[in-house]
């Protein structure tokens, strides 16, 4: 029995030496991985700091790129989304891109530039709807909306509330840009929601520059507003737009066509006191005794109601054959 002890004893003292060996050569392993675990680590925070110094130099550079753009220097634009990350079609946060900024300002080379860096020419503003033609239409910028036009922008394009750049351009008076979307095939007669169309509202401004292009191309001068059916001229004449009415005038539009109240051209000029829009009304044969199919009331009645004399003494001439 002792003898057989012996052995499994030796046995024992053997494996005991083998696993101190074993832990001595674990030991510097150990050492290793916990130097390369603290190495990934550094690495990591590293990338991390890295990783934030980028966004924060995209985010700068952003900023960098749209007060360049809104600015006019081109050459700067350039510059920077050639040495940026910067996608040249990247919206800021109302939705602006650089091409709409530029468009906006009248920067006509910017806009070029921009187009050549294959900036998207019909992308729209999502909060407005609003594209960098109808931008530069609104503020009468010609030479960015023809380059605009060059490179295939949609000239009926319009905005959420159904504006196009031509309404845009007639409502602000800018018959240069007026001209230059008509030549390129602009609808002459798309409307608002409101039903307002471009010679609707350039009446109402007042534009006769614009009015006159308009009607040029056979602007249609019956469309009303959906709210109160008034026409062009029936707007002109409650506005005093001399010049207006009689351009609408010559052009056919009818002397006597009423608001679906009965309200005349006659009557809303009469009711306004602008003389001069009262004359050229009867001039083309306006009827002094049409009355409103609402209230009864006449122009007659509407002027002295008023205080408008001088118009009160004409009407009453008129009406007496005098």
């Amino acid at each position: 029995m002792a003898g057989q002890v012996a052995p499994l004893r030796e046995e024992v003292a053997a494996l005991k030496a083998t696993l101190a060996a074993a832990a001595l050569q674990a030991a510097p392993l150990r050492e290793r991985v916990a130097a390369l675990e603290a190495a990934d680590a550094k690495h990591r925070q590293r990338i991390g700091s890295l990783v934030a110094e980028d966004a924060r130099n995209r985010s700068l550079h952003k900023i960098m790129l749209f007060a360049v753009a809104r600015s006019g220097d081109h050459i700067g634009v350039l510059g920077l989304l050639q040495h940026t990350s910067v996608l040249v079609d990247f919206a800021r946060y109302d939705g602006m891109t650089l091409l709409f900024i530029a468009a906006l300002n009248g920067h006509v080379r910017v806009v070029k530039a921009l187009l050549d860096q294959g900036a998207a020419v019909n992308r729209t503003r999502p909060t407005t709807g609003g594209t960098p033609l109808y931008a530069a239409s609104q503020n009468g910028h010609l030479g960015v909306v023809e380059a605009l036009l060059g490179e295939g922008a949609d000239v009926d394009k319009a905005c959420n509330t159904g504006a196009s750049p031509l309404y845009a351009a007639a409502r602000n008076g800018h018959v240069g840009v007026v001209k230059a979307l008509l030549g390129k095939g602009a609808v002459a007669d798309k409307a608002c929601t409101d039903g307002a169309t471009p010679v609707w509202i350039a009446s109402q401004q007042g534009h006769l520059g614009v009015v006159k292009a308009l009607l040029n191309k056979h602007a249609d001068m019956t469309t009303t507003l959906t709210e109160y059916g008034q026409t062009p001229l029936i707007v002109a004449a409650q506005r005093g737009h001399l010049g207006v009415v009689e351009a609408l005038l010559g052009k056919g539009a009818g002397v006597d066509e009423a608001r679906p109240d009965g309200l005349t051209p006659l009557y809303v000029a009469a009711h306004s006191g602008h003389l001069g829009v009262v004359e050229a009304l009867i001039a083309r044969g306006a009827e002094v005794s049409k009355a409103c199919t609402v209230s009864g009331g006449t122009p007659l009645r509407a002027a002295t109601r008023q205080g408008h004399h001088a118009i009160v003494e004409m009407l009453t001439r008129v009406a007496s054959g005098n």
